[in-house]
């Protein structure tokens, strides 16, 4: 049995289909004919084409407090069958600002209808981020506001209006109850590039990210390639969405933006994980190979300096309040598990410490992202998502073919390893 005093999910969703601008989503979507939400608003597909999305389906239909209580009893389930125990259970469900920066109205309900489903439960606490499109702070009718204290106005009483938890309300988690908001999420592939190149939009940009510094507002923000997006296209989802921009946010000054607290959510994804080390089936190279005397050489070449992964890596290991969390990350992918374990192999090899001080398994959070990851076949709840992360913790990696996997010898020990991802690393990133 593993005892923790806290199990923290930091990167869920329980909105519903009455909170998603229905045409536009359909309008962006149906260039992806795989797109889950696309699925979702064509129903007269073949059933079978619908199968594989069933569970994700039937949340989508439901109303918030029947997904409220789906994924408590579904997380509760999956601690128990992990022989975990912990205290306290603590969610922050992370709310879209599907407004469209005002072209529809879903922001209200969707909160209000969350928080009424939460403040019911008392086992798991639901602590919600707020979504946030820095958009209607910082332009009038598409034209940037320039004066910075109508910005801050502007956002201090949205801020208020949903009563936002304050750095000294938040820094206990006793004291705090379901439905009380602790932090922000932002959502670029809704339509906003965090880094503005216009030097008069990027001042009204940093405004608002200077209010979230200033008041230490735990910010949580969609950072990997594969995204549900209302761009135009793909390359503009990524060029909204890129680590690229956060590099610049962080080093462009003034203003001094290095103590944002903020979690970049999907570590890159699988894709930016990829990227960051050159792979045995790229260029016939085994990580193995380059071990020399134990676990503590890995060759320097064989890191990816271009990587979306390693430019965030290069944040967390620099900034003592980033983070990046790993939610949606296919655990069942051996490939995928492999390279996301090698990558903290090369941060304790020292690997990245031209980079920073700070260790790589002090930044990453655990999340699941649910019920986007919800699969028929490969993930149909919680605990079937639970447990193939845990495996990959606990290094048992099946089906590994043209690739490998670090041995315990180049890891932190399993539990320490499970332990910071679940209880200690979120809970430094929400309340300390």
């Amino acid at each position: 049995m593993i005892q923790l005093d806290y199990f923290i999910d930091s990167h869920c969703h329980l909105f519903t289909i009455a909170d998603v601008p229905l045409m536009e989503t359909i309008r962006h979507a149906k260039k992806d004919l795989q797109h889950p939400l696309f699925m979702l608003l064509m129903p007269m597909l073949p059933f079978m084409s619908l199968e594989k999305y069933k569970p994700f389906i039937n949340f989508f239909e439901s109303e918030p407090e029947q997904n409220v209580k789906r994924l408590c009893r579904e997380l509760k389930a999956a601690l128990k069958t992990q022989q975990i125990e912990p205290d306290n259970i603590i969610i922050t469900p992370l709310i879209m600002d599907f407004d469209m920066n005002g072209k529809v109205t879903k922001l209200d309900g969707q909160i209000t209808r969350l928080v009424e489903a939460v403040k019911k439960q008392t086992a798991v606490k639901i602590l919600p981020f707020l979504g946030i499109d820095p958009r209607k702070f910082v332009y009038d009718t598409n034209k940037p506001v320039f004066d910075k204290d109508t910005i801050r106005a502007k956002i201090d009483a949205f801020l208020s209006r949903y009563n936002m938890k304050s750095r000294d309300e938040r820094t206990n988690p006793q004291n705090l109850k379901s439905g009380d908001i602790i932090g922000v999420k932002l959502y670029p592939p809704l339509g906003f590039k965090v880094y503005q190149t216009a030097e008069v939009d990027r001042a009204a940009f940093n405004i608002v990210y200077e209010e979230f510094l200033l008041r230490d507002i735990p910010v949580t923000v969609h950072c990997q390639e594969d995204s549900f997006a209302l761009t135009e296209n793909h390359t503009e989802t990524v060029l909204f969405t890129r680590a690229d921009n956060w590099v610049k946010i962080f080093s462009v000054k003034p203003p001094d933006l290095s103590g944002l607290r903020i979690n970049f959510g999907h570590f890159g994804g699988e894709k930016g994980v990829a990227s960051t080390i050159k792979w045995k089936e790229e260029i016939g190279y085994d990580p193995t190979s380059c071990m020399e005397d134990g676990p503590n050489y890995i060759v320097d070449q064989r890191v990816n300096k271009g990587g979306w992964t390693y430019k965030l890596i290069s944040l967390l290991k620099k900034h003592p309040n980033t983070y990046a969390d790993i939610s949606a990350y296919d655990f069942k992918n051996a490939q995928d598990a492999a390279r996301l374990m090698w990558v903290l192999a090369f941060d304790r090899a020292g690997k990245f410490n031209d980079l920073g001080q700070h260790n790589l398994e002090d930044k990453l959070l655990w999340g699941s992202d649910y019920p986007m990851i919800l699969d028929q076949k490969k993930y149909p709840n919680y605990s079937y998502y639970f447990s193939s992360f845990v495996k990959v913790i606990n290094g048992d990696i099946e089906g590994l073919e043209n690739h490998t996997s670090p041995d315990s010898r180049q890891l932190p020990p399993a539990n320490e390893l499970l332990k910071k991802l679940v209880w200690y690393n979120p809970k430094k990133f929400l309340f300390e």
